[in-house]
């Protein structure tokens, strides 16, 4: 059948009763979306098209009232294929407009957040050792933490931009302090 419905319908509720399928006549979860075509996206589209309506998808983990167990709310993108760039994303679009990009890239182990601007050079870069690069053509830090571009230290610094490339407002006490230059000679 086109629509197999095991449960009551009701005004504008549907309950569904078990695992629930689109392409698929036989579900494994509460709800599956499936293509055996590789060449087909899957969406699950979650839109409020009022003036100033708000859109979400919800992930609730908080079972019964009075529950008082160890609860969790998971969102998982699971990239099955490895040597992949970008292949687990989260999009954040301003009226359908790509602004950022955080992904998980297979190919490198990291984590890294792209601009639309910039499209695969990340701006941010977390690699499973714990390396953080900041900075365009920091994907693969080799250091705990590794900037590209002019940076200031300090506290309360606001808006202020560095008046050269370590800009360091206030003082450095008690630490080796060592400079190059770009070719890593003293």
């Amino acid at each position: 059948a086109k629509l197999d419905v095991v449960g009551t319908i009701s005004g504008s509720a549907l309950t569904i009763m078990g695992n629930g399928g689109f392409g698929t006549a036989s579900p494994s979860h509460n709800l599956d979306v499936y293509s055996a075509t590789t060449s087909v996206s899957q969406y699950i589209t979650v839109d409020n098209a009022g003036a100033d309506g708000t859109a979400n998808l919800v992930i609730n983990a908080g079972g019964l009232a009075g529950n008082t167990g160890d609860n969790r709310a998971n969102l998982t993108l699971n990239a099955t294929h490895s040597g992949c760039l970008q292949c687990a994303n989260i999009n954040f679009n301003e009226d359908n407009t790509a602004k950022w990009l955080l992904s998980y890239d297979t190919a490198l182990d990291r984590l890294a957040f792209y601009t639309a601007a910039n499209g695969t050079t990340p701006n941010l870069t977390l690699l499973d050792t714990g390396f953080m690069g900041i900075g365009r053509g920091n994907g693969a830090p080799a250091a705990q933490l590794v900037v590209s571009g002019s940076t200031v230290i300090g506290n309360n610094i606001g808006s202020r931009a560095a008046k050269a490339q370590l800009d360091v407002v206030g003082t450095i006490s008690g630490s080796l302090l060592t400079t190059s230059s770009p070719t890593g000679t003293n």
